[in-house]
C-alpha cells in the first residue's frame, strides 16, 4: 500500500467498482486533484486515509473524500478526537488497539 498513485490509481478504483466495491481508500500520497477525479467518475465512496494530527483534511474533503480512515497507531483516539471536532458529522474509520500491561 501507498504505493499506487495518479491515473493507475483511477483505473484500480474503476476496476474495483466494477467488481463490487463498496468504496475505495485513498493512500496518504494521493493527490487531491486525483480524489476529485475518483470523486467524478466513482459512484462509490471514496475514503482518505490519515495517519497523523494536522494533516489538511478540509482541502481532501473538498476534493470529494466522503469518509475518513484513520490509521496513525498510538495516536488514533487523538487523532479521531481533531478530526471529529472539526467535522462532527463526516464518518471515520478507525481502531485503536488496547494496550495491555503485563500480559503476554
Amino acid at each position: 500500500g501507498g504505493t499506487t498513485l495518479g491515473s493507475r490509481m483511477i483505473q484500480m478504483a474503476i476496476s474495483a467498482e466494477s467488481q463490487g466495491a463498496v468504496g475505495v481508500v485513498v493512500n496518504t500520497k494521493g493527490k487531491n486533484e486525483t480524489i476529485a477525479k475518483l470523486h467524478e467518475l466513482l459512484e462509490i465512496p471514496v475514503v482518505i486515509t490519515v495517519i497523523m494530527k494536522g494533516e489538511d483534511i478540509q482541502s481532501r474533503i473538498e476534493s470529494g473524500a466522503s469518509i475518513i480512515n484513520v490509521s496513525a497507531a498510538g495516536q488514533t483516539p487523538e487523532v479521531v478526537a481533531e478530526i471529529r471536532a472539526q467535522y462532527p458529522k463526516i464518518p471515520i474509520i478507525a481502531r485503536s488497539e488496547e494496550r495491555r500491561v503485563g500480559k503476554e
